[in-house]
């Protein structure tokens, strides 16, 4: 396995820079920005080539998506709307951009709420500190 947070195999944790709390999924599918460190707001990271895929700890048929309308999900099941690429920001956090839609990000508002993927650019909202678990 590799070094790198985003290397295969990785368990990583995404810190929302907006909210200060963790990227996670509910037991409903539904995302948001206000988790601590419990396993729905770890994932495993499968890499295919340059894309990256994040596979929710706790509810582990969960992916992270970006459906087509733009809603940010936690239902996905590992198809092309599960596809991300990251982004190293001059601040060392991390953005996850959209491999279907360029220039979508996952996204989180202030309030802890799931921000629409095709309403966010590379701002505080987009932005996550990444800490590898494993």
């Amino acid at each position: 396995m590799g070094m790198g947070r985003f290397a295969n195999g990785a368990i990583i944790r995404l810190e929302s820079v907006a909210t200060g709390r963790a990227l996670r999924i509910m037991n409903d599918g539904s995302v948001n920005g206000n988790g601590k460190h419990g396993r729905k707001a770890q994932f495993y990271v499968t890499r295919q080539g340059k894309d990256i895929l994040l596979r929710n700890v706790k509810n582990g048929n969960y992916y992270l998506r970006i459906k087509e309308n733009g809603e940010l999900c936690g239902q996905g099941e590992g198809g092309r709307f599960c596809h991300f690429s990251k982004k190293r920001q001059s601040d060392s956090t991390f953005t996850l951009e959209s491999v279907v839609h360029p220039g979508w990000h996952v996204g989180i508002k202030d309030n802890g709420d799931p921000k629409p993927a095709n309403n966010t650019a590379q701002g505080n909202n987009a932005r996550f500190r990444v800490q590898r678990l494993n």
